[in-house]
């Protein structure tokens, strides 16, 4: 395993497995000296890949420290847009008409009615997306989002407004 220390320097930590109980923790290594510093809560301000997408959350819960936010399915569906509409859409929920479009698939684009938004399906909610007016500007819209991802949705476009608001807390202690 390799750590990056307070000071900046990389150092390789063999983990050690003969401590029974170890306090809960951020453990930080510095040449020879291990530290741990004590942590009460994690509150993941991340975006994107490996921030949002569970992989944060599941290292959070193999660690045993609690944090604030989605659990790890939860991440994971949300992260992949094409998924988490496949899932809403099969509760019964409205959504945009959607396409997804893997590696090895092309897409017709007469059957599509435009504007239209190509965007990679895994991916955070600002890189590779792109606003297609008519079908001439789909396949470069389509590349473009697979830089980020194999896989890509492409949804109808939806004239609205967007709200956003948080929730805190559990059942009947919604705030």
């Amino acid at each position: 395993m390799t750590v990056l220390t307070r000071a900046g320097k990389i150092t390789a930590a063999v983990p050690c497995c003969h401590q029974i109980a170890a306090p809960r923790g951020l453990l930080v290594i510095d040449q020879a000296k291990c530290e741990t510093i004590s942590l009460d809560v994690v509150f993941p301000v991340l975006h994107g890949k490996l921030g949002e997408d569970g992989a944060i959350q599941g290292l959070f819960e193999l660690s045993g420290l609690p944090y604030v936010g989605c659990d790890v399915q939860s991440s994971a569906l949300c992260m992949d847009k094409a998924l988490a509409y496949t899932v809403v859409a099969g509760a019964g929920i409205a959504t945009p008409k959607f396409w997804i479009v893997t590696a090895d698939q092309d897409i017709d684009p007469d059957q599509l009615t435009y504007p239209v938004f190509v965007k990679p399906a895994r991916s955070g909610s600002s890189f590779g997306v792109t606003k297609v007016s008519g079908e001439e500007e789909l396949l470069s819209a389509v590349e473009a989002a697979r830089e980020y991802d194999s896989k890509v949705l492409i949804e109808e476009a939806v004239v609205g407004s967007e709200i956003g608001c948080s929730i805190l807390g559990n059942d009947q202690d919604l705030i």
